[in-house]
């Protein structure tokens, strides 16, 4: 193809096994990122329709993941009420040199008020900012008020949602009122 002046596309990228082999070469990164943009994606729809073992697949295949790669699989994870693997995952990420954010807490965090995870989602919620240089966003203590409302600790929600340094939003109060 290079020979003959046509330039390769996703398409072509897709056919390949080792996206080693031509990610240095003449292809760039900037297929790349298209490249897993449409992982993502497929993870995404697989999640949506109730293959995660299909989404699995996907990730697993993918050379280079960056954190939307482990977010994506945490988010479907987190979707189905697999809390376990939604932790491993975190956990594996992070030993694999991968630095979490924002996005990564919001599916973690989901994932332990499902799995009632009460304490581990504290000392993960905890950790945000000063382990991680993570900011606590209004959709971090919506997670952190649904954790202590579906374990029944109305009193600590309601605690959390007094002191908040931040406005409650819909998300924060339909949270709380869930759980009333």
């Amino acid at each position: 193809m290079l020979v003959t002046g046509v330039k390769p596309n996703l398409v072509t990228v897709t056919g390949f096994e080792e996206v080693e082999k031509f990610r240095d070469g003449y292809i760039g990164w900037g297929l790349i990122l298209m490249y897993l943009l449409v992982v993502h994606a497929l993870i995404d729809m697989y999640s949506k329709c109730g293959s995660v073992i299909d989404a699995r697949n996907v990730f697993d295949m993918i050379y280079a993941k960056n954190v939307a790669s482990w977010n994506a699989m945490s988010g479907c994870y987190e979707k189905h009420g697999m809390v376990d693997a939604s932790m491993e995952l975190f956990e594996r990420m992070q030993k694999e040199g991968m630095q979490p954010h924002e996005v990564t807490f919001i599916a973690v965090l989901s994932a332990c008020s499902h799995g009632d995870l009460v304490e581990k989602g504290l000392k993960i919620f905890r950790s945000m900012k000063e382990t991680y240089g993570v900011e606590i966003s209004k959709e971090h203590y919506a997670c952190v008020v649904d954790i202590f409302c579906r374990s029944g600790k109305m009193v600590e929600a309601y605690e959390l949602v007094r002191g908040m340094p931040i406005e409650i939003t819909n998300s924060i109060a339909g949270a709380f009122f869930n759980g009333c």
